[in-house]
């Protein structure tokens, strides 16, 4: 609903839908005429992998981020010969950055168990879990599971190579691939065990997964 200037940046999270409406005006604010207010874009291969650009028609474009991130820029060009173009940027960012839906905190709540504590969340467990990741607390709930007596007594004496399958098989469903050791099990023995959790849950795979659960990606 906001107006776009050329050269703006238009942000998406990851598998966010947005409309592009264009309603060009001349220097004195007066609108095109229908009949030549048609637009396309310019190589929206340009954007290939980040965002998906449909036209819907000749003034309205339909965006759909995927799941990786990173940036483009797309030009939108008057059809016909009247030189006129607009360039913009369009940046995909993480889900997180516009804060979790009930139904992705739910997705997070449950891996969160199954990955620290092993079991499925109970009711009132979850209730708290699902209203700390809405209010944007996502590190006082890791810590607040990592400091619980149920966590501490699971993991006493347990190696650290143990823990990193867990909460891989955990949040994704896996075990740990030779990057995923080598980025984290240092990390896992120094016991910096909430940046490890934190960094998962941002990840692109982490987020591919919870917005598939949701619907959102194909």
């Amino acid at each position: 609903g906001q107006p776009l200037i050329a050269g703006q940046t238009v942000e998406l999270e990851a598998g966010q839908e947005a409309t592009l409406t264009v309603e060009p005006q001349d220097q004195w604010g007066r609108p095109f005429p229908p009949e030549i207010s048609g637009f396309f874009v310019d190589d929206p291969r340009s954007c290939q992998g980040l965002v998906t650009v449909e036209s819907s028609s000749p003034t309205t474009f339909r965006l759909k981020a995927g799941t990786e991130r990173g940036r483009c820029q797309l030009r939108l060009v008057a059809a016909g010969n009247l030189n006129l173009e607009w360039a913009f940027s369009l940046k995909v960012a993480s889900v997180a950055h516009g804060g979790y839906t009930r139904g992705q905190a739910e997705y997070i709540a449950t891996r969160l168990y199954r990955a620290l504590l092993g079991r499925e969340p109970d009711p009132e467990g979850f209730r708290a879990a699902v209203a700390e990741i809405q209010r944007n607390r996502l590190g006082s709930l890791l810590e607040g599971m990592l400091k619980s007596p149920e966590f501490k007594e699971k993991w006493r004496g347990k190696p650290p190579t143990q823990f990193l399958e867990q909460i891989y098989q955990g949040l994704l469903g896996r075990p740990p691939d030779s990057e995923g050791v080598r980025r984290y099990l240092r990390e896992v023995e120094r016991g910096h065990l909430k940046g490890v959790l934190a960094d998962i849950i941002h990840s692109e795979e982490f987020e591919e997964a919870m917005l598939r659960a949701e619907g959102r990606t194909p």
